[in-house]
């Protein structure tokens, strides 16, 4: 159940120019299902709405972020010091679960939620991108490296990457998250091939809470709330 959480800033881990990692106390044990997220906050008046962000890792009371500096919030987080005070609300929306034995892919930053999740169920993982990053080893966890160009890891997407490694007698099905048009991609073809998918949904929010509608998604011939109803969603 989201609560609101007062954190300091534990270190602020610069990857690059454009990505970083945040690592908050929030000073005690904390219930997070893999594939959850927070609405972060750490300034006063401007911007007016809190940013969300998955889990990327979490232990010790340390809750880590992975994220892109995209606009003046994602700017500010990533200029934050060790002490400096944080707002969490969260951990919310849908999880991850019953995943063992799961392929995990994450594309681009859709690695986040994935690496907390493969670390709970040690799952096989595919990091896939466009081309070789500074931060590729950013994580404790291992991971199968995919990059469009092939500088780094194998060459391929992240679909060429599923066809390689899925293996019905060893998976049990797929957990994925990264941008649209590989999740649309990746969902007709588990459909193809009758592979129970898991897909967790990046979508802009406002309130986090479900009451803005904002992030309202058609899924499945329905239209759902991706902060109350998702981020996760089982096909």
């Amino acid at each position: 159940m989201a609560e609101r959480i007062f954190g300091k800033i534990k270190e602020n881990v610069r990857l690059d120019i454009d990505h970083f990692i945040l690592k908050v106390d929030v000073f005690r044990h904390i219930e997070i299902k893999p594939g959850q997220f927070f609405m972060i906050r750490a300034w006063e008046d401007i911007p007016v709405l809190n940013r969300p962000f998955s889990v990327f890792d979490y232990k010790d009371n340390i809750i880590q972020f992975f994220i892109k500096i995209k606009g003046k919030g994602t700017e500010l987080l990533s200029k934050l010091k060790i002490d400096e005070e944080i707002f969490l609300l969260g951990p919310s929306g849908n999880g991850f679960q019953n995943c063992e034995n799961y392929l995990a892919v994450g594309a681009g930053m859709g690695i986040a939620p994935i690496n907390y999740t493969s670390t709970i169920f040690n799952l096989e993982t595919i990091y896939a991108v466009n081309t070789h990053v500074s931060y590729m080893n950013f994580s404790d966890s291992e991971f199968n490296v995919w990059t469009l160009d092939g500088t780094s890891g194998e060459k391929g997407n992240a679909i060429d990457a599923i066809k390689k490694f899925y293996n019905n007698k060893i998976h049990k099905g797929i957990i994925a998250c990264g941008p649209e048009k590989f999740l649309e991609y990746l969902i007709k073809f588990c459909k193809e091939k009758n592979i129970p998918l898991q897909v967790s949904f990046e979508e802009k929010m406002a309130c986090g809470t479900g009451l803005c509608m904002s992030c309202a998604k058609k899924v499945k011939d329905d239209i759902i709330k991706i902060c109350q109803d998702g981020p996760v969603v089982r096909y």
